[in-house]
């Protein structure tokens, strides 16, 4: 029986969005090729990089409804499986008055 490799990461949203299928060639000349792939970018904790999470396939629908009401700068705790996102938890969306009062 397979386990399942779980963990959780948390950061600041920078957004989702969906990564078009495509190619390139990679710095060893070899061709790199991806398919559509819906990511969420975040800033992790404690840290300067911008990480992209690719979210489930079979979790697409669940993960992107709770973005619905999520506003940029929402601190969230992913939790992945495989390294692929499987759900959502907001933790703090501290600038949801400031989008609600410009709205």
């Amino acid at each position: 029986m397979k386990m399942r490799n779980e963990q959780t990461v948390g950061g600041i949203v920078v957004k989702t969005w969906l990564r078009r299928a495509g190619e390139m060639t990679g710095n060893d000349g070899k061709p790199i090729k991806w398919g559509d792939d819906h990511q969420v970018l975040i800033v992790p904790f404690e840290e300067s990089i911008i990480q992209k999470y690719v979210i489930d396939p079979d979790c697409v629908h669940s993960v992107l409804s709770i973005f619905d009401d999520v506003h940029w700068g929402a601190l969230v705790s992913l939790t992945l499986r495989n390294k692929k996102v499987i759900d959502v938890q907001v933790e703090v969306d501290s600038l949801a008055d400031f989008y609600e009062c410009n709205d």
